[in-house]
C-alpha cells in the first residue's frame, strides 16, 4: 500500500511505536500488516535496520503500542534518525487509513 518515512528530532534508541487508527468508523480500512525500518541518517539512506514487523488488530484497541527489536543478530540497534512505517496490507478497503504514528525510545546516553 506504501510507505511513511518521519525524521527524528534527535538519534534515540527506538524501544516502541504506536499505532492509531480513527474509532471503529471504517475498519476497512485500518492498517494490518505492517514493517518498521530504522536508519541511522535523517534522509532515510544507508544502513537498514528492521526492527519489527506487526499486525494492527482494531478489536485490540484504536491505539496500540508495539514494542521494536533493540538487538539484531547479537548486536545492539544504535540509535536511530529517521523511520519508516511500511503498509502492506489494510483489513479490506481500496486505502489504507492511519490516524497517528508514534515512535517512542531514550536519548543515547552520553
Amino acid at each position: 500500500f506504501g510507505t511513511l518515512t518521519i525524521q527524528l528530532a534527535r538519534p534515540i534508541h527506538v524501544t516502541s511505536i504506536v499505532l492509531e487508527h480513527p474509532p471503529v468508523t471504517a475498519q476497512q480500512t485500518a492498517i494490518r500488516d505492517v514493517r518498521v525500518i530504522g536508519y541511522t541518517s535523517p534522509d532515510a539512506t544507508g544502513k537498514s535496520w528492521h526492527i519489527g514487523a506487526f499486525s494492527f488488530t482494531p478489536s485490540n484497541g484504536d491505539l496500540q503500542e508495539l514494542h521494536v527489536a533493540t538487538m539484531i543478530a547479537d548486536s545492539p540497534v544504535p540509535p536511530l534518525r529517521s523511520i519508516t512505517l511500511a503498509i502492506d496490507t489494510n483489513w479490506g478497503g481500496d486505502y489504507p487509513c492511519l490516524y497517528r504514528f508514534r515512535v517512542h525510545g531514550t536519548p543515547p546516553s552520553e
